[in-house]
């Protein structure tokens, strides 16, 4: 059940690497966050797990499974791999039950049925509007849509891409709290990317602060938020007490 990178080396253009023979575990169970400034190969680093591109170097492996040549839909379907992007990560024009439906497309017909209604009930907001528009939600809701989409097929490995990007301070709390609450209720492993480090920091158990592709220091969340240097030259913040 662990998802792990080990030496990987990717980037968008030949001769460029944006991850530099970067490695990361991910432990079942635990909530990991990757911080570091812009460019650091944050999204990146997503973006290589869930294959939408492919490393020069190295491997990624979820569950003792090397996942290299294993096409994206592959990844969700048999792998157990979910990922939710910072954008577009919400079909506007379709209702909530429509998204939901399409995030359990490769689940058999009654087990879909059963995990639509399970999560409706997990998510009362999106309940009650199950027949709206999605683009009708607030930036909240949308954020919870994308999420649920994402737990419909019952991944062990789930990823998001900046969750908080765009929230209020009250909703940024609500959903990380949420965060936690899914990796209770459903087991699954949890890697996040963000920028509001100490309020993620707060619901996860590691951290690993990403520099210029690769991992200028990682830690126990706590280590992390009390350590003042990494603070105040990577992440904007002093130390948290």
């Amino acid at each position: 059940m662990t998802l792990s990178v080990h030496e990987v080396r990717a980037g968008y253009v030949p001769d460029a690497d944006i991850l530099n023979s970067l490695s990361i575990t991910v432990e079942p169970g635990e909530i990991v966050t990757i911080l570091g400034p812009n460019g650091s190969g944050k999204s990146t680093l997503l973006k290589t797990v869930v294959g939408q591109l492919r490393p020069r170097a190295g491997r990624v492996v979820a569950d003792g499974r090397d996942l290299a040549g294993i096409p994206v839909h592959r990844r969700i379907r048999d792998c157990g791999v979910a990922y939710v992007p910072q954008l577009d990560n919400i079909f506007g024009p379709l209702t909530i039950r429509e998204n939901l439906e399409l995030g359990g497309q490769f689940v058999a017909p009654a087990a879909r049925r059963a995990r639509l209604e399970q999560l409706l009930e997990h998510y009362p907001n999106l309940g009650r509007k199950a027949g709206a528009r999605a683009d009708s939600l607030s930036g909240g809701e949308r954020q919870m849509l994308a999420l649920a989409r994402a737990l419909m097929p019952g991944p062990r490995h789930l990823l998001l891409d900046e969750p908080s990007a765009g929230l209020s301070p009250l909703m940024m709390d609500e959903l990380f709290a949420h965060i936690r609450r899914i990796r209770d209720r459903e087991g699954v492993s949890v890697l996040m990317v963000e920028q509001n480090a100490a309020e993620s920091l707060e619901v996860s158990d590691r951290a690993y602060v990403l520099v210029m592709g690769r991992v200028h220091r990682e830690g126990t969340a706590r280590e992390i938020l009390e350590d003042e240097t990494v603070g105040q030259l990577y992440l904007g913040t002093g130390p948290v007490h």
